[in-house]
């Protein structure tokens, strides 16, 4: 009896906190009718009053990372007329996390020579059907074709007990070291034994 009265009691109490009136949103938000409405990005937000605190998001420089689709498979990765690095992965993955900024550095680095495209394997199951059973996966092709034995599973990191600014220093160093080799070196230059 006495558990039961004091859960029935907590959630009493912890219901009236819930709702003490208007919310000062600080700038995130603005209330009407003393309901907090929460500014979205949707085509009605655009119709309402925005509470003029709220920045409105910087206007983006090149997309450097095109995210790639089942969509724009064909027009981004076949039929482009740069090599292409591919990068497999997933947001709840802590390894594709690491990389993804050295893969960002990367995509300025190279602009121009190499294109740089992200696959969220979450969302796009058709294309991360071709993996090789791990993420983050970097895959490279030239020509619309994957340059065999070229394909990387798991982050190409050797000290995994070192910060993970160290960890994509190293990411970065090796990634820019596969590149090089299997993107920008020239194909027909190389010796046949």
């Amino acid at each position: 009896m006495t558990l039961r009265f004091s859960f029935l009691a907590f959630v009493l109490f912890a219901g009236s906190l819930a709702w003490s009136g208007p919310i000062d949103w600080d700038g995130f938000g603005e209330t009407k009718n003393s309901i907090p409405v929460a500014v979205s990005a949707t085509k009605d937000a655009a119709k309402r009053d925005v509470n003029p605190q709220v920045t409105q998001p910087k206007k983006t420089e090149e997309v450097l990372v095109v995210e790639i689709t089942g969509e724009n498979y064909e027009a981004e990765v076949l039929q482009s007329k740069l090599p292409v690095f591919l990068d497999y992965g997933a947001d709840w993955c802590g390894w594709c996390r690491i990389a993804k900024p050295a893969v960002e550095e990367l995509a300025k680095e190279y602009t121009g020579r190499v294109k740089f495209g992200s696959v969220d394997t979450d969302k796009q199951r058709t294309l991360a059907a071709v993996l090789n059973g791990g993420i983050p996966e970097f895959i490279f092709i030239r020509n619309g074709k994957e340059i065999p034995n070229s394909r990387l599973v798991g982050a190409p990191v050797d000290n995994t007990a070192a910060s993970a600014s160290i960890m994509r220093q190293e990411i970065k160093r090796n990634l820019k070291a596969l590149i090089e080799k299997y993107l920008l070196t020239d194909p027909s230059s190389s010796t046949k034994k």
